[in-house]
């Protein structure tokens, strides 16, 4: 199975990268995938690519649920209801879409692989286990 190219955006959702600010984080792997300085990247463009990522990768019969889920009211203490529970529905989008992302199923239930994602990259984000992918002995 060949390694999936879009892979170090769910490496990251599968949390085996060291987390900072989820913005800034995306800017080194989208500017990785594309090619370019994560500095040439503004939140549009990190939008526009992870969504890319997103409608590529989550089997489209399960896209109808979560583009419900992102868009669903949310209830807030004392607000009620609200369609965006912050300032930034870009960002809230991209967070959810990364949220998803993280839940893909790497393995069906019989122990086949559904993607080979490889390795993370510690020159794209530092890794959070480093020991786990020194030894070689590893399960994404």
């Amino acid at each position: 199975m060949e390694v999936n190219s879009k892979r170090h955006f769910i490496l990251y959702a599968k949390h085996h990268y060291v987390e900072g600010d989820l913005m800034e984080d995306l800017k080194h792997i989208t500017g990785d995938y594309c090619m370019i300085f994560p500095e040439q990247m503004d939140n549009c463009d990190i939008y526009q690519v992870v969504l890319g990522v997103f409608l590529d990768i989550i089997p489209h019969d399960r896209l109808n649920y979560y583009l419900q889920d992102m868009f669903k009211p949310r209830f807030e203490e004392g607000k009620g209801f609200a369609y965006f529970d912050d300032n930034c529905p870009i960002e809230r989008a991209i967070k959810n879409m990364i949220s998803a992302l993280g839940q893909l199923p790497i393995i069906d239930a019989d122990g086949n692989k559904l993607l080979e994602l490889g390795v993370p990259d510690p020159e794209i984000l530092p890794l959070k286990n480093p020991e786990k992918w020194a030894t070689g002995k590893f399960k994404n």
